[in-house]
């Protein structure tokens, strides 16, 4: 999502600073972006925010098999 063409306009990164949620929809599956973590649909893998920068680290692996 970060590394998308259009993520690197100006008026995006106006739009993902300013807005308190933000949906996107890939070919693969939907993601959800909020201030604090990025989730994904499938809820395999949820992002936590670093600190302050704009950088993910995984936070945790979502086990479906219990």
């Amino acid at each position: 999502i970060e590394m998308a063409p259009i993520g690197r306009r100006g008026w995006i990164y106006q739009e993902r600073l300013l807005s308190p949620r933000i949906l996107h929809y890939t070919s693969e599956q939907l993601f959800w972006e909020c201030r604090r973590e990025y989730l994904a649909e499938d809820e395999l893998v949820t992002w936590m925010r670093s600190g302050d920068s704009q950088s993910m680290t995984v936070s945790s692996l979502v086990d479906h098999t219990g």
